[in-house]
């Protein structure tokens, strides 16, 4: 489809075909009747809702998944919901991308009938019992209609777009949605829908999230590996307090049905650890997001352990502890070796000579130390160039980031970087600022301050939920500046942006060139889900081919070239797997 190009595409639109059938199905003189038996998702619920009724087993689900690609229903599904579905629901699915189980679907007007026996059988005794009713015949309700007119799409939309700000489908879908609730017939309506499905198909968005979709499915694939991967019964994890992933993991991992046993150096990171995953279960249970049931289910998952005993029977060890490789090797120099089979999952392929069963170390290991040069160009351009604090932090949420990078160092702690500098004697990056920091006892949001009344002091003086530059930071920054003898110049939000995610992208040739990867797609992957990297983009590598380009991006990393970089990126730009 998208190598015919979008002019051709307009001419002999290979969707139209399918859409045909829909008009088949909806036209027929004979009652039809969906009998939904699974998972009706994407085209399979456009068949749905082109039958004249939908009668669906308990256990069945319908939905339209489409935004997570990028793209929209375009086979008629943005005309036909709106006509049978309220509006807020219709949205729901569309703009989100959120299934509805049978019930539900029954009770917002999707599916005329849930089977209480055989769902065929069900279906055709309704077909016999009652006259065609086609959807494209059916009248938008009048709550819709006004709906739209008090302002109900805006709404929609402003909702997704927050969830996910640089995505283009939920604009596209909303302009369906004003067609299909206008006084617009049903085949104009579908006109203005194949228009933003063409749209979109040719987006660099969408092919981002494409690329994400078939990237997750290569790489459960390893060259070489014919294994089939255990099952994971329990886990455990070392270090629980202080890092806020290894919360994050513990909870994934039972919300999952796998136990977790977490394990810390000190009882009272322990106690932090699981008094902070006790606030957020508690806070889902209060706002009627998790049940009492399944809270104290999830609670009674986790088991805390300060000397390994519960990790006799792990099948899978995960270190999160804090980026001090001594630390890191103290805290996995476990003496009696792990579980036969258990695998220890880390992030520093250094601690591998502190591990009983190193063989089983991952190899997407190696990624984890790779991010740092980014971290020493922010710190030059704010500490030492003359780049604010709020205008580097700006730049990178608006390339699509949660978060800015000085913003992110507060969370996760300053004292880290501080630290790990200390034991290794790193200075490839600006220091002087850090070390005053954490010397003042300013960690970031897990040090309040007392005197000023701040919940937490680092970069930012944090109060509940909002944050300012610290003005004592800013006085430091031009005591350092002036000491280096430094002046201050004015650097563009695109200097920012190269300089932060050009080298992410030169540190992925790195990894691609010395064959820790299969693919250039694995590590679009973990920078997505491990770093943050913005999904609309489709990881470093794809963005470095789709959007800017190589040559641009060789071109400025010289321009940026410090402290003896080895790009990559030059010897490498005729690797099969960068195209």
């Amino acid at each position: 489809m998208v190598a015919m190009g979008p002019e051709k595409m307009k001419e002999n639109n290979p969707v139209a075909a399918l859409s045909e059938m829909m008009d088949m199905i909806d036209a027929s003189p004979k009652t039809t009747v969906a009998a939904i038996n699974g998972p009706a998702l994407g085209g399979g619920c456009e068949v749905s809702l082109a039958c004249h009724y939908r009668v669906c087993d308990p256990k069945a689900s319908v939905g339209f998944p489409e935004v997570n690609l990028g793209l929209l229903p375009g086979a008629q599904g943005t005309q036909r919901l709106p006509r049978v579905a309220p509006l807020p629901t219709a949205m729901q699915m569309i703009l989100q991308g959120k299934p509805l189980k049978a019930d539900a679907a029954r009770k917002n007007g999707i599916v005329d009938l849930v089977a209480t026996k055989d769902v065929i059988e069900e279906a055709a005794d309704w077909a016999l019992s009652h006259p065609p009713n086609p959807i494209s015949k059916r009248e938008v309700p009048k709550t819709n209609r006004f709906m739209v007119a008090a302002g109900g799409l805006e709404q929609g939309l402003n909702t997704a777009v927050n969830a996910a700000p640089l995505m283009i489908a939920p604009r596209a879908i909303i302009k369906c949605f004003e067609a299909a609730c206008s006084h617009k017939s049903f085949r104009e309506g579908l006109a203005v829908e194949m228009e933003q499905f063409t749209n979109l198909v040719f987006s660099v968005e969408s092919a981002a999230l494409r690329h994400l979709f078939l990237a997750e499915r290569l790489a459960q694939k390893v060259p070489g590996i014919d294994e089939k991967p255990a099952p994971l019964k329990k886990i455990g994890i070392l270090g629980a307090g202080l890092m806020g992933a290894s919360v994050s993991i513990a909870m994934c991992f039972v919300q999952k049905g796998v136990p977790v046993v977490l394990k810390d150096a000190k009882q009272e990171w322990l106690d932090a650890g699981m008094k902070k995953i006790e606030s957020l279960w508690g806070g889902q249970a209060k706002r009627g997001r998790l049940s009492k049931d399944k809270f104290k289910q999830y609670m009674s998952s986790l088991a805390l352990d300060e000397d390994y005993a519960d990790f006799k029977d792990v099948d899978m060890v995960i270190e999160a502890v804090p980026e001090i490789m001594e630390l890191k090797k103290e805290a996995t120099a476990i003496d009696r070796p792990p579980p036969a089979g258990a695998r220890p999952a880390s992030r520093a392929d250094d601690i591998a000579c502190v591990l009983k069963a190193a063989a089983f170390v991952l190899g997407v290991g190696k990624l984890g130390g790779k991010i740092t040069r980014d971290l020493a160009e922010q710190d030059r351009m704010v500490w030492e160039e003359g780049a604010t604090v709020e205008q580097i932090d700006k730049a990178a949420t608006t390339f699509g980031m949660a978060m800015g990078p000085m913003a992110l160092g507060d969370l996760v702690g300053q004292e880290l970087f501080w630290k790990q500098r200390k034991a290794c004697f790193l200075l490839w990056r600006p220091y002087e600022l850090t070390d005053w920091l954490c010397e003042q006892g300013r960690f970031g949001m897990k040090t309040p301050d007392p005197k000023i009344k701040a919940d937490g002091r680092g970069v930012f003086i944090h109060k509940g939920r909002s944050k300012e530059v610290d003005p004592e930071v800013v006085a430091k920054m031009e005591e350092v500046r002036k000491a280096k003898g430094v002046v201050p110049r004015a650097i563009s939000d695109e200097e920012i942006c190269e300089r932060l995610f050009y080298p992410l992208i030169n540190e992925g040739f790195k990894i691609l060139e010395e064959g820790y990867v299969a693919r250039s797609s694995d590590i679009d992957l973990a920078y997505i889900y491990g770093y943050g990297f913005p999904p609309s983009k489709g990881g470093p590598m794809f963005f470095a081919e789709n959007y800017v380009g190589f040559q641009k991006i060789l071109e400025r990393l010289k321009a940026h070239l410090r402290d003896g970089w080895d790009i990559r990126l030059r010897r490498i730009l005729g690797h099969p797997e960068m195209g």
